[in-house]
């Protein structure tokens, strides 16, 4: 039913909306099937406010006939749950993983406060483009200047006017118009330098280890069991060239181990090697892309 479900458009309500393909009828319409792309990156780029609206609400509605089937399987699931003594299933089935439950609550608990400020910037920006799409003249960088404006002033005139509440249509929409004006030209270019390669990946895997109960362990290029691991990564046959010999070449070098084991704190999980450095003889794929190199990685 998921696949099958169909909408019918114009040329003119898909304005916008880069769609490579569809469904050729003998009407003025094409017919669009969820085979056909993603309906959200439709609504991304849909002029119409019309056909945003009517393409979030075949996404919302999507998959309500496994409503019931899915609040009876939340509903089991807790169940069992209790009937062990876990507080939750997620609880339980992270028992079986490398996945601490209180450690991921802490860690989203700890970033929400953090990124409220952010998203909520986010959301009057995104609505001040709407409110100039109707012509109507809203500055909300005067209006933060007013001590009477609050993050809540926002939330209330959304609640008492909910044609001007934004629905996932929209967000996407006018999302992307932020983000192209954010990213386009050169400051696109120079973007990566808020985030150096090296560095960053350091503080990613510092920030999502203890969610899943492991501790990344760098290893520097002096110790011997970093050179191991290296060689035995380029000798593997799926492995790149090995690149020119030198300080911002060299790949990083990781020893997983378990912290979440208590009666054997630190048991060795395995080994891990970031080889990010682009090479033009080197495979892409998906999941293997160009990443540039900063100065600050080589400091």
């Amino acid at each position: 039913m998921y696949m099958r479900s169909r909408r019918y458009c114009s040329h003119a309500e898909l304005g916008g909306a880069h769609i490579p393909k569809w469904d050729k009828l003998s009407t003025r319409k094409v017919g669009l099937r969820r085979q056909h792309g993603s309906v959200m990156s439709w609504a991304a780029g849909a002029k119409s406010p019309t056909t945003r609206k009517s393409l979030n609400k075949w996404e919302e509605n999507c998959c309500s006939h496994l409503a019931g089937s899915f609040n009876d399987l939340i509903n089991i699931r807790a169940k069992i749950a209790r009937l062990v003594g876990s507080r939750s299933y997620l609880e339980l089935d992270s028992r079986k993983k490398m996945l601490d439950a209180n450690s991921a609550k802490s860690f989203v608990a700890g970033i929400k406060d953090e990124m409220a400020p952010y998203i909520h910037t986010h959301n009057e920006n995104m609505l001040e483009m709407k409110l100039k799409d109707e012509s109507r003249n809203i500055s909300f960088q005067s209006l933060r200047n007013d001590p009477r404006y609050s993050t809540s002033t926002l939330r209330d005139f959304q609640d008492s006017h909910p044609e001007y509440r934004l629905h996932l249509g929209e967000i996407y929409y006018y999302a992307s118009k932020e983000n192209w004006k954010e990213t386009s030209g050169a400051e696109y270019a120079s973007l990566h330098y808020y985030f150096p390669t090296q560095s960053t990946s350091r503080k990613l895997l510092g920030i999502l280890g203890p969610v899943f109960g492991v501790d990344f362990v760098e290893l520097s290029p002096e110790q011997p069991d970093c050179e191991k691991i290296v060689n035995a990564y380029f000798n593997s046959p799926s492995a790149p060239p090995e690149p020119r010999v030198g300080r911002r070449n060299t790949p990083l070098v990781f020893i997983a181990q378990n912290s979440t084991d208590i009666s054997n704190p630190g048991a060795y999980l395995g080994s891990m090697v970031l080889n990010l450095i682009h090479q033009d003889s080197k495979p892409q794929s998906t999941h293997c892309s160009s990443f540039p190199i900063c100065e600050e990685d080589s400091s």
